[in-house]
């Protein structure tokens, strides 16, 4: 069990923001402690951080992820529901363009599994990952197909890290050139948001407009909306798109852009239809805002931010389900004016990460739900109970099985292979492990091959032709091969496979004599 004791006095003094330099701000989420995670790459891109707040924005632990000799940049952290944590992001270890990657750690921080998405020759990267109320994990991608058109996938994993299915969504109609940014993942639908281009009647070319796919938990397509297509919007949004507690509209929030890039709400139904928007800045030109939360059923809360009558102006706004403004405060600290990632904490507290455009540099900050700055907690506080020891900053470059083909067979197969010789034997078997190691996942019709470059050790089991098992035992990868003696087994077949993480990846048959 780890402790934190805060002992600062609530005071009138400032304790927001929390600066960290070196870094950059990608990802916020809470923890179920009420810590906070913020994670991102740091300056050189070639490591990636895990930072642990505790409620005050103190640091409590912090983990980087890579060597410094490959590109590492992780994007985005969720919480799972054991307590521990999902993270996903690009890499460059196996493809110099760059792969998507996921990996899972328990609640000590420690990594479970992890796996690289290899498609060659394109810059893909996972822009989301989010965990299901059954333990999978749903990945949103970019440019993750052999298709330069096909923009947009989802892959969805179980709980030990093995593929599921993959789903892939080119545009369709008028759009094109669609750009995925967010994913919701609900019980029984997932929404993609982002953008695509879309004629106006009549008008060559096309505008930006906001895109939205929903699925079922099979990743097959409910509906899919162009916003403004109907009603003639132009813009773009930029965050993660909120439901309802009536689970009858979504809302997202972005530019409109018809006129000058003002801040908005946009709203549709949840079967897809298009509803509303309202400018959240009237009259601001050129202008921006962050993400939305709701505060509570009725309200929603969001910061805004731009140029009015020459003035730049910068305020957290409160708004009804309509976008109407009933309550703001401004701000004049520059750095606040770059706030983008928001979300609302157990506590009721609105919790922000705002960059700097003068380098790798951001600002953590907390509002209270007056819109005002946070005051410093004094009551000692537990953080990651679930862990039976103290969780230590340090650095991992964990090694990730490696998704090397969709319904494609795979290349150099005897690099795979777990070859057992003389067959049939008398006396002494060999057995030589395989440099590689891969398995097959996925239901009829869909197989996804997984390749592990780097896999540490596997269990060698032998099972005679009754499912007695007759040998078991820990073999290391690069290890020479394993002389076995079976001068005393009966005579007959035994089966030989080697086992990693609970899965077979390699078999052969061998008779005894």
């Amino acid at each position: 069990m780890m402790l934190f004791f805060n002992t600062h006095l609530i005071s009138y003094s400032q304790n927001w923001p929390k600066i960290f330099t070196g870094r950059y701000a990608y990802w916020l989420t809470e923890h179920y402690d009420m810590g906070c995670f913020i994670i991102g790459p740091l300056n050189n891109f070639n490591f990636s951080y895990i930072v642990k707040n505790n409620i005050n924005g103190d640091k409590i632990w912090e983990k980087r992820l890579g060597n410094g000799q490959y590109l590492c940049i992780a994007g985005c952290i969720e919480p799972t529901i054991d307590g521990g944590f999902v993270i996903s992001g690009q890499t460059n270890k196996y493809d110099s363009w760059g792969d998507p990657f996921i990996m899972r750690f328990n609640a000590c921080g420690e990594v479970q599994w992890c796996t690289v998405i290899s498609i060659p020759g394109t810059d893909d990267y996972a822009i989301s990952v989010k965990p299901t109320p059954f333990n999978e994990y749903v990945v949103l991608t970019i440019y993750s197909d052999p298709s330069p058109w096909h923009h947009t996938q989802l892959y969805k994993f179980n709980s030990g890290g093995t593929l599921i299915w993959r789903q892939d969504y080119p545009v369709q109609g008028n759009a094109f050139e669609d750009e995925p940014r967010n994913l919701r993942v609900d019980s029984s639908a997932y929404l993609i948001s982002g953008m695509c281009y879309y004629p106006d009647p009549g008008v060559p070319g096309g505008y930006e407009r906001p895109y939205y796919i929903c699925t079922d938990t099979a990743g097959n397509v409910n509906w899919r909306l162009v916003y403004g297509a109907v009603n003639g919007f132009h813009g773009t949004p930029f965050y993660s798109t909120i439901r309802n507690s009536s689970k009858s509209f979504y809302y997202s929030t972005g530019v409109h852009s018809n006129f000058c890039d003002t801040p908005v709400l946009i709203k549709f139904s949840i079967n897809g239809t298009e509803d509303y928007h309202e400018d959240l800045f009237p009259g601001s030109c050129p202008a921006g805002n962050s993400a939305i939360n709701f505060l509570n059923d009725t309200t929603i809360i969001t910061m805004v931010g731009g140029t009015l009558s020459g003035v730049d102006i910068y305020k957290w706004i409160k708004t009804d389900t309509l976008g109407i403004e009933f309550q703001s405060k401004e701000y004049t600290q520059n750095w606040m004016k770059h706030t983008g990632l928001s979300i609302i904490s157990s506590d009721q507290k609105i919790v922000n990460i705002s960059r700097s455009l003068g380098g790798p540099t951001f600002y953590f900050y907390k509002l209270n739900s007056d819109l005002e700055f946070d005051s410093i907690y004094t009551i000692p506080h537990t953080y990651d109970s679930l862990c039976p020891y103290p969780i230590v900053s340090d650095t991992v470059d964990p090694d990730c099985g490696l998704i090397v083909s969709i319904e494609d067979p795979e290349e150099n197969p005897e690099a795979y292979c777990l070859k057992v010789y003389p067959n049939p034997a008398t006396n002494t078997i060999t057995v030589e492990i395989p440099e590689l190691l891969q398995k097959q996942s996925g239901p009829a019709g869909f197989q996804a091959t997984t390749v592990y470059h780097q896999w540490g050790s596997a269990t060698l089991e032998v099972y005679g032709l009754f499912g007695k098992k007759q040998l078991e035992y820990i073999v290391q990868q690069g290890e020479p091969p394993v002389e076995i003696d079976v001068s005393q087994w009966e005579r007959g077949m035994y089966v030989f496979r080697l086992v990693f993480r609970g899965e077979t990846v390699a078999a052969e048959k061998a008779v005894v004599e």
